[in-house]
């Protein structure tokens, strides 16, 4: 191999990486500050101190991304976190949830809970489209504890009328998450009590 083969090698790698960061789908949830700010509801976790975490609507992220050279990238998820802190860093809760799963592919638009329901929609160790880990820091807790694996389970589902948000239900959930702390996995249970925006 001469020198002019290497040089080429490397400059062809280094144009790969980056095409491939610049062209890579990215979801992007864009949250009105209100959206970002205002709890609606609460997840509560069982045994333990029975830690509560406030949270924001839980938001239905359903995105069909466009990609080169590749089949769109169907999004199909749901974001639970808690509000954003005054100081600007980041909520102490940020769960995503698959609904996009199996051979039924769930409209854009769909805008029916019955579509979520009842299924255990299984946790997302990061967002899809993004590098967002999933995480919950409980209240004293100096840093976030990053989920592995989980699930969430839509029981109750209560239609609201219509508002700016397009909040149109208040779902009761189970949630279930195995956190990684330290060089141990730590499995808590809770119940997700907020409204969610399709």
């Amino acid at each position: 191999m001469t020198r002019w083969h290497l040089l080429w090698l490397v400059a062809s790698l280094a144009i790969s990486a980056g095409t491939n960061r610049t062209m890579a789908p990215r979801v992007e949830h864009e949250l009105s500050p209100g959206q970002r700010t205002l709890a609606t509801g609460t997840l509560r976790f069982e045994g333990g101190q029975g830690e509560e975490l406030r949270v924001v609507n839980v938001f239905v992220v359903a995105q069909d991304l466009r990609r080169v050279l590749a089949a769109p990238l169907l999004v199909r998820e749901l974001l639970v976190r808690s509000p954003e802190p005054d100081d600007g860093g980041e909520p102490d809760l940020e769960l995503f949830f698959d609904f996009g799963a199996g051979d039924h592919v769930i409209e854009v638009d769909a805008r029916d809970v019955a579509e979520l329901r009842e299924r255990d929609l299984p946790l997302l160790a990061t967002g899809i489209g993004s590098k967002v880990r999933a995480r919950v820091r409980f209240p004293g807790a100096a840093a976030p504890s990053f989920a592995r694996e989980g699930s969430l389970r839509i029981g109750e589902v209560y239609e609201l009328e219509d508002d700016d948000d397009g909040a149109t239900w208040r779902i009761e959930a189970d949630v279930r998450l195995t956190l990684v702390e330290g060089d141990r996995d730590r499995t808590v249970q809770g119940k997700l009590n907020a409204r969610l925006t399709w």
